[in-house]
């Protein structure tokens, strides 16, 4: 499908014979090389089996074309035809998943019959990706290198052989690769009949059907007329059809407007089996909805019923004077999913003892009925939102026992300190409360009990993981509270937070008696015995290089020392000084026997620091490391 050598300015479609008989290719473009014939036959007898005929593809060039381009084959029992096109030449089809060939055009090259039996001819197939560097060496020396005419490879290169190109001048590769964006495979569609039809007496949506092809798999589907993807993606509503004829009414969803509409009786892969073009829809008028407060239940609590049930039916609250109400916004709101029942919602904690109002409503706003006043006030012990304090940046691993707030209720109010003592890396905020979602605001403090700089605001959500700022690292408290995003006094700037200092506070400073990060050994043994080749302490910081010189295997790392257990990082350098590649992290405890990577043979330096694996870059993605050479650096 795409081949080429030399310096052909062309992609060749290559097609290998066998001795299957007579294959001619229909509307080919000129050009037929290394065995076919004039005529366009690939097939020239038995003494020339497994030689290819190739065709050169002089339209839609895409041969070696920086953009790239799209290649088609189509494989049916008649016929087998190539396609090629640059990327903004492709058929509007293409992204389909079940495309109409025949509006593709002429192929680049075509088999069909009688002129070729394709299933005689060909056989299963393989695709196969190979740069490939040398074939015969002969024609190095006596074929054009553009195919055409002019001088050979030899004469062009100055080199005997290709070989001896490859060998001598490997720059001439640098860029030799190809990239694939994907493969898609398709299954010819099947020729079905089948009916369908709108019931003019039935209720809205009532099809009848008939096909030749009954299955439990079989479903009607209706779009919107104008919907350009019917029927290969999605459909505002369906219902299975397992008969080979019927009757079947598909409930509209409440967003249905009036319009035009049209629907397909399709297989369980979409293959169309019927169609309905287009038909009319009004929706009913509603006379049965209903929204109440339910006076003895608890507060918020309202009574529904509607006759147009759906699970993006919601009922929600708005003040009393809010004109903008239901098409924007609300105070609370929840779904309300069935034909009728009762539903409590959750206060949010900005709301105020006074009048509000009600109303249920379907996915688009549509409504379905309305309460138009009643009195709210709300409860004194109600929570906000909940917390739980997590070491790690992503919340994974327990909670947090370092910390003395581990577990932290807010009330509504003006919010809560909480003391995170440099072991607070996320917060785990569940979805209980009534603070509104996206509304947790997280204020960073320098010290304990939110004293010292204040490094300024973030915000969270209920029922998400919010890792913190800095990593944790800089700060040793939080202010946590509801609060509106927009209402901040930065955003409004009438304040300023504090600079970030150039060393975080939980690196530069040390616990109570504690003046170092963390104290170990290098040892040459990969078991922490034998000679001890250096002794280091690190102080609080960003860490430390240590020269290896190939004699380090394990580090013996003492209990002393303030750096968390679990988060000594050991980063691993090619070259003494922490300089040439890197090769990654490794992570050590305080008070164990660390055995190093390759037992200390690919690396003369590491960097060793307090710090966190969760919070590194290959964890989170962001970095990779160098190649590792295939001989170690100290052999």
């Amino acid at each position: 499908m795409y081949e080429g050598w030399d310096l052909y300015p062309v992609k060749k479609v290559g097609v290998p014979t066998s001795g299957s008989g007579q294959c001619i290719e229909d509307q080919y473009y000129k050009t037929v090389y290394s065995g076919g014939g004039d005529d366009g036959d690939c097939w020239l007898g038995d003494s020339l089996i497994h030689q290819f005929c190739y065709f050169e593809q002089i339209q839609n060039k895409i041969w070696g074309s920086p953009e790239g381009g799209i290649q088609a084959l189509e494989w049916t029992s008649d016929a087998i035809k190539l396609y090629n096109w640059p990327i903004d030449a492709a058929p509007s089809n293409i992204e389909s998943s079940n495309p109409d060939t025949s509006s593709w055009g002429t192929p680049s090259a075509q088999f069909i019959k009688p002129g070729c039996d394709t299933q005689k001819t060909f056989s299963n197939q393989t695709l196969e990706f190979s740069p490939g560097l040398c074939g015969s060496e002969t024609l190095w020396s006596r074929d054009y290198a553009d195919g055409k005419y002019g001088p050979t490879c030899r004469v062009i290169t100055g080199e005997e052989s290709c070989r001896g190109h490859v060998t001598n001048k490997p720059q001439a590769f640098e860029n030799y690769y190809f990239e694939v964006e994907n493969i898609r495979i398709f299954q010819e569609m099947e020729k079905t009949q089948g009916q369908l039809l709108l019931d003019p007496n039935g209720p809205s949506f009532t099809f009848d059907y008939a096909t030749s092809q009954p299955s439990s798999d079989n479903w009607i589907g209706v779009w919107p007329e104008d919907d350009t993807q019917a029927p290969t993606w999605g459909s505002i509503t369906w219902d299975y059809a397992k008969e080979n004829s019927g009757s079947i009414r598909i409930p509209p969803p409440s967003s249905t407007k009036a319009g035009k509409y049209k629907a397909y009786l399709l297989s369980g892969d979409r293959t169309v089996l019927a169609s309905l073009p287009s038909f009319d829809y009004s929706p009913a008028p509603n006379t049965q909805d209903q929204l109440s407060l339910d006076p003895d239940g608890p507060l918020l609590t309202f009574d529904y019923a509607t006759s147009q049930p759906s699970s993006d039916n919601w009922i929600g609250i708005w003040p009393e004077d809010d004109t903008q109400a239901p098409t924007w916004g609300s105070t609370t709101w929840d779904y309300a999913k069935e034909n009728s029942g009762s539903l409590q919602l959750t206060p949010a904690s900005s709301m105020k003892a006074g009048k509000y109002k009600a109303y249920l409503l379907s996915g688009d706003r549509t409504l379905l009925a309305s309460l138009p006043s009643f009195d709210y006030s709300p409860a004194s012990d109600s929570v906000a939102f909940s917390v739980k304090t997590h070491y790690n940046t992503n919340c994974a691993g327990g909670v947090d026992a370092g910390s003395v707030d581990s577990n932290v209720d807010i009330k509504p109010g003006n919010g809560v300190c909480v003391n995170t003592n440099c072991g607070v890396g996320s917060l785990e905020i569940p979805s209980v409360g009534s603070c509104p979602d996206g509304q947790v605001r997280i204020s960073y403090w320098q010290n304990a009990d939110c004293a010292g700089d204040w490094y300024g605001y973030g915000y969270g959500s209920r029922d998400t993981c919010r890792g913190l700022w800095s990593n944790g690292w800089g700060f040793k408290s939080l202010w946590l509270s509801c609060a509106e995003p927009d209402s901040d006094c930065v955003k409004q700037g009438t304040c300023i937070a504090a600079p970030e200092p150039s060393i975080e506070v939980c690196r530069a400073t040390a616990d109570a008696g504690t003046t170092d990060a963390f104290h170990l050994e290098t040892r040459y043994s990969t078991g922490c015995t034998g000679d001890v080749y250096k002794e280091v302490t690190v102080p609080h910081g960003n860490g430390q290089c240590i020269d290896t010189n190939c004699a380090v295997g394990s580090l013996d790392i003492d209990n002393v020392g303030n750096c968390p257990d679990g988060e000594l990082r050991i980063s691993y350098w090619e070259q003494s000084g922490c300089s040439g590649k890197w090769f990654g992290y490794g992570y050590g405890s305080r008070n164990t026997c660390r055995t190093l990577w390759s037992g200390g043979s690919s690396f003369k330096s590491l960097w060793v620091s307090c710090a966190k694996q969760s919070d590194d870059c290959l964890s989170q993605g962001t970095c990779f490391i160098d190649e590792v050479p295939s001989r170690p650096v100290c052999s």
